[in-house]
Formats: C-alpha cells, structure tokens, sequence
C-alpha cells in the first residue's frame, strides 16, 4: 500500500523514464481490484515506448541485440504477463493463454519472477477451460519454475492454486496436507501477518468442512477472516469471504452467511473479483433461499439471470445452470433441471472436475427423485457415491438436507456403498433439532418405506418409555452415537420428524 501510494505521487516526467514503475504500479492496481486503471498504466507503456502497434500485430517479434532492444523487449515482456495476470482474475481463458504465451516469448529466461507470473497465468487458463489434468501438469510446472526464480511470495500463490486444483479433482486428503504444510512454510518465512496465509487457512477450512470437521474448519476459517483483512488484495479477500459462507451455511447459520453473501456483491460492485467467486456465491444464495423457503426470491433472480444478455458460454459461466436447475427443482419442474445438468456433466467429467461431477450427479439424483422416479435417481446417487467414498467426501451429500438422507436410505435398503451410506447417515443433523423439526416429512405417509430393524424397534420402544438417549445407550450396551443414529434411522423411515410423531 505505501509503495502504490509513493508511485502515485511520482511527477509524470519521471514515471515517463522508468517504465519499470510504471509496471510496479499497474501490478499493485489490478490486485486491489482496479483492472481499469491497470490497463490504462499499460496503455501508457506501450505508448511511451512506441509498442503498441507491435503488440496489436501478429507479426514476428525482432531479436535485436542492443541493450536498448532487449530492454524494451523484457519491458513487454512483463506488460504481457501483467495482462496474462488480469485476465485470470476475470477468470478469461482466452486472454490468459494467449498474453502468456507471450510473455514466454518475450521475457529474457533469466528474468524468472515474470516468466514464473506468466506460467502461473498459464496454469490459470487451463483451469478456466474446465481442463483440470492439464491445470495439474502445468501447475506443477509453473510451481517448478517459481521455486527456482526463489520468490516465496509468487511460490506461496502457486502453490496455493495448485491446492485448489486437487481439490477440484476431488484430490480432499492430499490437498489438505498441502495446505498444512504451505502454513508451516509461510510462517517459516516470515508470512505470519500476509492476507495469503489467512487465504490459505480459508481454503483449508472448506476442505475440512467437506471430510465434516465443522469445528476445525470454523477455528481455522476465523484466523483467516482476520488475516485476509490485513491485506488488499480482493481475489483473497472475496475467496475468503465464499469459504466463510459455505461453512456458515454447514452449521446451518443461513443467516450469517446471507450476511457475508450480501457484503461480497458490495465488493463485486466496487472490484473486479474472480468470477468463479461470483457464481458461486450466486449457487449459495439460492441455497439460502430455498432453505428459508424464499421461492419467489429465487425466480426472480432466475428470470433476471436468464434475461442477462452477457455470454454464460464458458466453462465459468455455465456455473450459473447449477442453481438455476436447483430453482427448476423447487418448482416442480424437474425435467427443466435435467436439461440443464447433463451437459456440465459431461464437461466435468471430461476434463477431471470430479468435485463438480458429484454435486452434479447428486442434483440430477434429486431432480429424478423430484419425479418420483427413485429407482432411476439412484443410478446417478450410486456414481456420485462411487466418486465420492475414496476420496473422503462428506457434507457435498448432508447439506442436501432430508432428500438426500431419503436417497441414501433407498441405496441402504439396496446395499449400495452401505458401509459409506451408514456414515453419512450419521453425519446428517438429528432429526429432532429446530431445524429438521420445520422441515417436511421426506415421503408422503402412504409410501412404503424401509421396514425397521429388530435393534431400531427396540431403540423405538425404549424412546416411547420417555427415558434419555444416554440411558438408553448405558441399557443396550452401545454408545451414545450409536443409538442417536438408530434414531435418525427410525425417524426417516417413517417419515417423521419428532419423537411423539415416532
């Protein structure tokens, strides 16, 4: 902040002779949001050095020798790894790659801080394509090169994306483990205060949040609420803010994050923050909505979102389907929703989205389900699971809420996964708690559901004595998680949602 203050008081006869500035300054803009100022510093090198025709051309560069030659040419060189850079927070394939590759070109092979920015930038590309296999190869290449150029700062931000990469491969305990140990290195040199290591705990809180350590990922989460503060970067400033809401939302606290989803579209108003945190913001309101029972609010943004002229074509953008086919559900309509879902999935699954591919099966399970057509919504359920149980997945299926846990019964009573089943079983919230007490029964009174097991009737009868779960664990030998389970179990199969309904 002082540095981008100090170079704004520059006199412009002076910034007119240090282009290195100039770039210094463009950098420092962009990361707090102002892409436009950024641009037009560029703009200004480009013109002051008499290259932008150069640039807009698609002629060969010159490998001129002179001093002079090779200066201008680094100096365009990390102009177009600036605008690589730019373009990612836009989430803009395109422009990525093709400013990138430039940059390669252009940058000298010693001049590795802006050659390791540009491969950074590369990686990005791949990962706004949907093509996550390739994101991983060339993050791990752009790793590579950062380590060697020994910037910790910019080896610090790649490796943080390359986390974010196994995480979209559905890689949950290995990207865990990277975030553990990029805390131990950020702190070993010297990071302890930087809003990227609060990014990096925000980031790990999601992910515990998933393999369902609530109140691990709260503790970690709040650290980083207060470290992001510190810096101005808005990229982590908003990811921090959409890692917040997904564990609020966990803990059931949709008020709270409402709060935090509301705050983001003010900074979305004032900066450029990634796309990819706007849509999903977006999918979060909308779940918030549905939850509080808002329909209304949801259509309207749907309608509002469908009206939207601006392209949803890419990779990113057709992030905007996922809630709307969740909308498509809530009003009954969920042949609309299929519609929607079966060609992100194929995209997902071609190229290695595995965390997308899940949250896609399970919302075509719930779509299919919402036609009463459980047999045909547990095709999908039992290759989301599939994908699913190796790699530790969790709260992606319990906070689908009582559907989901009907679902799951149905694939228990068919022996799918039961093992796996029985555990997320045990993780959805209990049954008798204020919220799943407002919540409608999951099946209508006449459907057929699961006949009770001799252990659950027994659990059933001692409940209807009016004696605690506690004595009732003390009386049958079990534990006190083992008999609240066999209580949601009877609940659900019955398809009530309190112990005088049982």
């Amino acid at each position: 902040g002082m540095l981008l203050r100090w170079l704004e008081k520059l006199p412009e006869e002076y910034i007119n002779n240090s282009p290195n500035l100039c770039i210094y300054l463009a950098w420092n803009l962009f990361t707090k949001g102002d892409q436009e100022k950024a641009e037009s510093i560029l703009q200004f090198i480009e013109k002051n050095l008499d290259l932008q025709s150069d640039l807009s051309s698609d002629k060969p560069i010159e490998k001129g020798e002179t001093s002079a030659g090779l200066f201008v040419k680094k100096i365009r060189g990390r102009v177009a790894a600036i605008r690589a850079v730019m373009a990612t927070y836009r989430s803009d394939a395109t422009e990525s790659k093709k400013f990138a590759s430039l940059a390669q070109e252009l940058l000298p092979v010693d001049d590795l801080n802006w050659r390791s920015a540009a491969a950074m930038a590369l990686a990005d590309a791949y990962v706004f394509m949907g093509k996550y296999d390739s994101a991983h190869q060339a993050r791990f290449e752009s790793i590579k090169l950062c380590e060697i150029a020994g910037n910790t700062y910019i080896y610090l931000i790649d490796r943080t994306k390359f986390i974010l990469v196994l995480k979209a491969r559905g890689e949950l305990l290995q990207a865990k483990a990277h975030c553990q140990q990029l805390i131990e290195y950020a702190i070993d040199n010297g990071f302890t205060d930087s809003g990227t290591i609060g990014w990096i705990q925000a980031i790990l809180g999601d992910i515990l949040v998933e393999i369902n350590d609530l109140d691990g990922a709260y503790e970690i989460v709040r650290e980083g609420v207060n470290l992001t503060k510190l810096g101005r970067d808005v990229t982590l400033l908003s990811w921090r803010n959409m890692c917040l809401t997904r564990i609020l939302m966990s803990l059931g606290d949709f008020n709270r994050a409402e709060k935090i989803i509301k705050k983001t579209e003010v900074m979305s108003q004032k900066a450029t923050i990634p796309p990819l945190v706007n849509y999903q913001m977006m999918n979060y309101r909308v779940r918030v909505w549905l939850s509080q029972g808002r329909l209304d609010e949801a259509i309207k943004w749907m309608r509002e979102q469908m009206e939207d002229s601006e392209s949803k074509s890419t990779y990113v953008g057709t992030r905007i389907n996922i809630p709307i086919a969740r909308i498509r559900i809530a009003q009954q309509l969920p042949e609309k929703a299929n519609e929607l879902l079966l060609p992100l999935l194929d995209a997902a699954e071609a190229g290695g989205h595995i965390s997308r591919a899940i949250e896609l099966l399970i919302i075509q399970a719930l779509s299919l389900q919402a036609e009463d057509e459980i047999e045909k919504a547990l095709i999908p359920l039992d290759k989301a699971l599939s994908l699913a149980q190796p790699r530790g997945f969790c709260r992606i299926f319990v906070d689908e809420g009582p559907p989901m846990a009907s679902l799951l019964y149905g694939a228990l009573s068919r022996e799918i996964a039961p093992e796996y089943v029985q555990k997320l079983l045990a993780a959805f919230p209990d049954v008798e708690s204020k919220k799943s007490a407002k919540s409608k029964p999951v099946v209508s009174d006449s459907e057929w559901i699961e006949p009770l097991s001799e252990r659950e009737l027994e659990v059933l009868q001692l409940i209807a004595e009016g004696i605690s779960r506690q004595e009732i664990a003390t009386k049958l030998v079990l534990s006190l998680n083992t008999v609240k389970t066999h209580a949601r179990n009877v609940y659900s199969k019955l398809g009530v949602n309190n112990q005088m309904q049982a």
